[in-house]
């Protein structure tokens, strides 16, 4: 009788601890102490063998080493303006776990500089194109602006003067 009440009482107690494994897991990862995260997810495995929540964050907090030296390296590219390196480690990171949010934010940042760069390089060689009357190489140099920058102004407006340019030497 006294088993079975203890028994009753263990798992009556069971989801709550739990879920308290659970937040402490949670905690633990979101601040990188991996040991502290093992620990918890495991003791919810035990509690639950076939908790989601707890493979999940015992699968993550695998990841966490990999994951902070991608982001240091990514860090160190993005510190030498070499974004498109940046940008490749975050990925990386991002693969090794998908909720890294340092990474995500990272990776926005770095695929924005990128995307400026090229945006800017597009631009200048449209202009070079422009005034050396390589018009065919021109238009390929603002078609690769616009295709950064959908909505700028800026492409539209060297379009104009290359027609322009084109249509005075018809003239």
């Amino acid at each position: 009788t006294q088993a079975l009440e203890r028994l009753a009482s263990v798992e009556a107690a069971a989801p709550l601890a739990l879920k308290k494994a659970l937040a402490q897991g949670a905690d633990a990862l979101d601040a990188a102490r991996v040991a502290e995260a093992t620990q918890a997810y495991e003791l919810a495995l035990r509690i639950d063998p076939n908790n989601v929540a707890a493979e999940h964050g015992l699968k993550r907090a695998a990841a966490v080493e990999g994951v902070q030296r991608l982001i240091i390296e990514a860090r160190s590219a993005a510190d030498a303006g070499n974004w498109t390196a940046a940008a490749t480690a975050y990925r990386h990171a991002l693969a090794l776990d998908a909720e890294a949010e340092e990474a995500r934010a990272g990776l926005t940042l770095a695929e924005r500089q990128v995307a400026d760069a090229e945006y800017q390089t597009a631009m200048a060689e449209a202009l070079k194109a422009l005034t050396l009357r390589r018009f065919a190489q021109a238009r390929t140099d603002v078609t690769r602006a616009l295709a950064v920058r959908a909505q700028a102004r800026e492409p539209r407006d060297v379009a104009a003067r290359i027609e322009q340019a084109i249509a005075g030497t018809r003239i």
